[in-house]
């Protein structure tokens, strides 16, 4: 980067090295000629950003791994005796190393400046939002029997939600407090509930269908209106501050003070900002860290970005690639245009040859603007978007870069199977004997390689349970949780019977796990017949002091006086120690940390007894999940979300009948909330949902892109034929066919 005030815009598509370059740019910055005395200043002037741990983790792992190769005269990129100090220098002030998650760099600025106002720092962080939202519901059902208004409103409100979501069985309340949460996070999360608001602004009166669209949802916005007071009634009396929110505390507080001077009171002195996955940030975050930057831009520094707008995939919670390029010409007027730089990478070092040409060839139908036409004629085959232009021209804006050359010697290969069938069951069933086929034939030359992405959860599940079925190790998101491994549903189950002896059911469970297998005092089979024989039944306490004495003595009995005498997180460690459970379970240890990990956390946040604890667990504890095993010898399965950033061998992509639907309840640019329907709602309403389902069907897009560039080796992915639809409801599956209708195989891919 040049002297004085400079950008730099790193644009660069799936599998360019676009982390690699970041911490080669951190690299250069750090190793400039610094005065050994300044070396602490320089250090904490370099900030990069990322959006997950997980790529912080790496980040600095690369930086320290460059440094050491240059240390070691592997590389000569830095002068060796620098490069050696800088490593020492970082692993003594390695909290000076500044790599950091957005929310955690958002999240200690505020409670820096809150304590400088002599606000009490100590928040608890609760990302949460689902669980707040439904605490809060909850304690708004209990005063149901108190308030006949409020159960008047709540009868409004789910025949409200049954007539425009024309949902039908059992689960209502589990979909309309999925609504609710919906909701609530576009704008209630602020804490405001102006857009909640029980009357309608003047000019909407004026409009006798618009005012109809507010009206539809005025149960809604008094159910809303009151759950906002119930969350904003709960962080105040638990000290919780919801992820996401800070950003707006943070806006207010930097237009009510003078920033350089705030900063500087707090000790955040940054004069070099990185920021990786520009294309994830969205509006509230860019303020905030805009602020940041035109400060470290006005002291002579730099900022560089990274980002893909084709791999913009999280416009569900705001993010807005569109920001990268007005960043870059616009938001910084101070900064000349000549020190304003923009580079592509063009190297995939990722992919093989053919899967690059496949990937190339994709985004050049998609920029192409007959295709745009193409996809607005399939999609609106009656009456056109106004803006239509707007989604052509933005298609072109986000496919038209990309013409990537592969930096690897291996072809690949690249499979599509059209699949015909007559129903969506058909299809499955065909995708499952192909699927399973396949899988199993590229288990034996992949076996720690193979990855199966999906949009939701609940098809992974679903595949899992296919593959399951031929034993065929899998992974999946929901296998990680800790509330899935049977060592800790025992372990669980113990915890409850020390807490409440009189739990027969949870001594039960616990006996019966692996937890009490072949431990002395508990001989297998006469343990197997007791449990057995006592399934359902009380007195199973005192069968097993008269039976197995010795055991209960030894374990259940010791452990129950200890309950109460030690710390939560040591009674946790002493049960562990004294079923020895390292020693039995070797291949548990990552769970048993991971939980004693948890309970260190509950502890923290103020938990001290065994039933708090418990509640903690059923509660949210049971969610957390463990990390990933690395070299375990299973077949992934996970969403394409949870897949960004990372690269498999082999990659499917079974199921890409993803729906394309149009919301029926719509914000307006004001945040005012409508009900919109194609027979009775306005232009303007009926223009607006066609602009946010567009946007939807660009993010689809952007997901298939996504999946198609984590394969390294093999990519194969299954395309659903509808043989007997010929209008009606279109879903991505029909625009994926016109998509390889217009890719020549020449191209390296077999189409079947």
């Amino acid at each position: 980067m040049q002297e004085g005030p400079s950008i730099l815009y790193l644009l660069g598509s799936a599998g360019a090295g676009k982390t690699h370059n970041l911490a080669k740019r951190y690299l250069d910055l750090l190793c400039q000629e610094v005065p050994e005395g300044l070396r602490k200043d320089h250090l904490r002037s370099i900030l990069a950003i990322t959006f997950t741990n997980k790529a912080a983790q790496e980040m600095k792992e690369r930086i320290i791994r460059y440094l050491k190769e240059n240390a070691l005269g592997i590389k000569e990129e830095v002068n060796s005796e620098l490069a050696r100090s800088w490593i020492e220098f970082i692993l003594f002030h390695y909290s000076d190393f500044q790599i950091k998650t957005i929310d955690s760099l958002l999240f200690s600025l505020l409670r820096g400046l809150l304590s400088e106002m002599g606000a009490k720092p100590e928040l608890e962080v609760n990302f949460n939002e689902k669980e707040i939202i439904n605490r809060s519901f909850d304690r708004l059902l209990s005063k149901m029997n108190t308030k006949n208004a409020l159960k008047k409103l709540l009868q409004e409100v789910i025949y409200c939600f049954l007539h425009i979501e024309e949902r039908r069985g059992f689960k209502i309340e589990k979909h309309l407090r999925e609504r609710l949460v919906r909701l609530f996070s576009n704008e209630g999360s602020s804490g405001n509930n102006i857009y909640f608001q029980e009357d309608p602004p003047f000019e909407i009166f004026e409009d006798p269908l618009k005012w109809r669209a507010w009206e539809k949802l005025r149960p809604y916005r008094a159910i809303l209106s009151l759950l906002v007071d119930e969350v904003k009634e709960l962080i105040n009396r638990e000290g919780i501050i919801l992820g996401g929110q800070w950003t707006k505390i943070l806006k207010k507080l930097f237009n009510e003070s003078d920033l350089s001077y705030a900063l500087f009171r707090v000790g955040f002195s940054v004069k070099h900002i990185m920021l990786d996955e520009f294309q994830d940030t969205n509006q509230e975050q860019w303020e905030v860290l805009k602020e940041i930057v035109e400060d470290a831009l006005a002291r002579g520094g730099t900022l560089l970005f990274v980002g893909d707008p084709k791999q913009a995939i999280y416009g569900w919670r705001g993010g807005n690639w569109r920001l990268m390029e007005k960043a870059f010409r616009e938001d910084f007027p101070s900064v000349p245009p000549e020190r304003r730089i923009k580079e592509s990478l063009n190297v995939n070092y990722r992919s093989g040859r053919k899967i690059v040409q496949f990937n190339n060839t994709l985004c050049k139908v998609l920029a192409d603007p007959k295709f745009g036409e193409l996809i607005i004629g399939l999609l609106f085959p009656k009456q056109k978007p106004l803006k239509k232009d707007e989604f052509i021209k933005n298609l072109q804006e986000i496919f038209a870069h990309q013409n990537q050359e592969s930096s690897r010697e291996k072809e690949g290969q690249i499979r599509v199977e059209i699949i015909p069938a007559e129903k969506k069951e058909e299809f499955l069933l065909k995708v499952k004997e192909r699927l399973v086929k396949k899988v199993r034939e590229k288990f034996e030359e992949y076996p720690k390689g193979i990855a199966i992405l999906v949009r939701k959860n609940a098809e992974g599940e679903e595949i899992s349970q296919w593959l399951s079925e031929e034993e065929i190790p899998v992974i999946t998101e929901n296998s990680l949780r800790l509330k899935r491994a049977p060592l800790l549903k025992g372990l669980v189950c113990l915890l409850r019977f020390l807490d409440w002896p009189g739990d027969e059911l949870a001594l039960w469970s616990a006996l019966k796990s692996e937890l009490f297998h072949d431990l002395p005092g508990f001989p297998a089979q006469r343990l197997e017949e007791l449990l057995e024989m006592q399934k359902g039944k009380e007195g199973l306490r005192r069968l097993l002091q008269i039976q197995f004495s010795e055991g209960f003595k030894n374990y259940l009995e010791s452990l129950s006086e200890k309950v109460g005498f030690l710390s939560l997180y040591e009674f946790c460690q002493e049960i562990i120690r004294t079923l020895r459970l390292f020693e039995r379970f070797p291949q548990g240890k990552d769970i048993l940390r991971r939980f004693l990990e948890l309970v260190h956390k509950a502890e923290r946040l103020g938990i001290k007894s065994l039933s708090e604890f418990l509640e903690f667990w059923d509660k949210e504890g049971s969610e957390e999940r463990l990390g990933t095993p690395e070299g375990v010898e299973a077949v992934r399965i996970l969403t394409i979300h949870k897949a960004k950033g990372l690269e498999f061998p082999v990659v499917f992509v079974p199921l890409t009948d993803w729906p394309l639907k149009k919301e029926n309840i719509l914000k307006d640019e004001k945040g005012e909330l409508f009900y919109v329907k194609a027979d009775s709602a306005p232009a303007d309403l009926l223009e607006l949902q066609n602009q946010d389902f567009l946007s939807k069907v660009i993010e689809s897009l952007n997901l298939f892109y996504v999946g198609a560039t984590r394969a390294m080796e093999e990519f194969f992915v299954y395309v659903y034929a509808n043989v007997k639809q010929k209008g009606g409801q279109k879903n991505f599956s029909h625009i994926l066919q016109e998509i390889l209708k217009r890719i020549d195989p020449k191209y390296g891919f077999q189409k079947a």
